[in-house]
């Protein structure tokens, strides 16, 4: 049957990001159903799927699902079949539209991202991989194979734990979590991956006032010293992510710069910051710096700006004694403004 190829996912990721622009602003509860509502239904749903239409009950997509278990190597036959795709999302938006109109676009988006999550990680289950974060959902996936009737769940346990199909094997605690994925990464994550993929998922769940922001940083010497600092600092930090591979050459820096951007983006600001951020995240990807020096320009970068540019300038404290989170998400778009606004009067 008819499998996805780049531009098929490449056209769904314009989706949903299309489907964020318009309900963040539209929709309160847009992040609440995206985020936390739906996952956990589409794990249930994936279980469903994978257990009784392509398992248990014949069909021609039970016959090419077989296919996949005896030829679990051939890449044709890793992903899902488009028409089974677009058969269980249009049930989805459905269902979804019957229940609650105004939070469909929500699910629908929230759809997509996990459905992405599902195939690179079905993906990464088949094809051998750099990182060592996937690896016990590689090996729960091959049990599978090996037992057919058994872990049909494949980006999370929860639902084979609650009907009684897990089968054999110990079964960690964050199995029981029906989230896509984060089950299985972070059950072999380590303290650092750990700090990577938080600090990566951050931009999608805090919100960043770039005008609050702008009442700490008047005084010309005060943003000239973060327009040469924030980018330094933002470097540091993905040298670091740097060093948390994903899989095929991407690191957590690259995830990182994206999911900093791609959320808030609404102009040709954030366009430039997420390319400048990007070719960061690429550089530091492609060469591993020495932690003295990355430690050295971090720190020194903080110095600068709170010494020379907060107290000897601006004569205030930091936005960050204020707001943390939201000031340091907020300041590479804001220190990108500042310079396009130099080069680029209106």
């Amino acid at each position: 049957m008819f499998q996805p190829n780049r531009w098929f996912f490449g056209a769904l990721v314009v989706a949903a990001y299309a489907l964020h622009v318009f309900q963040r602003d539209r929709c309160p509860r847009h992040g609440f159903v995206a985020g936390v509502i739906y996952p956990p239904i589409f794990t249930l749903h994936e279980y469903l799927a994978h257990r009784f239409l392509l398992h248990e009950v014949p069909s021609r997509v039970s016959r090419s699902h077989s296919g996949h278990h005896r030829y679990n190597v051939d890449l044709r036959r890793i992903f899902v079949p488009v028409p089974v795709t677009l058969f269980l999302g249009v049930t989805t938006v459905c269902v979804s539209w019957a229940v609650d109109p105004e939070a469909m676009p929500s699910v629908v988006m929230s759809m997509i991202v996990c459905y992405l999550c599902f195939e690179y990680a079905h993906y990464a289950a088949h094809v051998p991989q750099e990182t060592q974060l996937l690896r016990r959902l590689r090996k729960h996936h091959l049990m599978h194979h090996a037992k057919a009737d058994t872990k049909y769940g494949f980006v999370s346990a929860a639902w084979d734990l609650t009907f009684g199909t897990y089968g054999a094997g110990d079964v960690p605690p964050s199995l029981f979590v029906p989230y896509p994925v984060v089950p299985f990464v972070v059950s072999d994550a380590r303290w650092w991956e750990w700090t990577a993929i938080l600090t990566a998922s951050l931009p999608l769940v805090v919100t960043t006032d770039e005008n609050a922001y702008r009442e700490y940083h008047r005084h010309p010497g005060n943003v000239l010293t973060h327009v040469v600092c924030v980018p330094l600092l933002v470097w540091s930090v993905l040298a670091c992510m740097a060093r948390v591979p994903v899989a095929n050459g991407v690191t957590m820096a690259h995830v990182s710069a994206l999911s900093l951007t791609v959320p808030r983006m609404s102009d040709r600001v954030d366009v430039i910051t997420m390319a400048w951020m990007l070719a960061m995240a690429c550089h530091a990807s492609k060469r591993r710096f020495s932690l003295r020096v990355v430690c050295t320009v971090h720190v020194v970068s903080w110095w600068i700006q709170i010494v020379m540019g907060h107290w000897l300038c601006e004569g205030s404290r930091p936005a960050l004694m204020d707001s943390l989170l939201p000031s340091l998400l907020v300041a590479p778009t804001a220190v990108t403004r500042d310079l396009v606004s130099w080069l680029h009067p209106s």
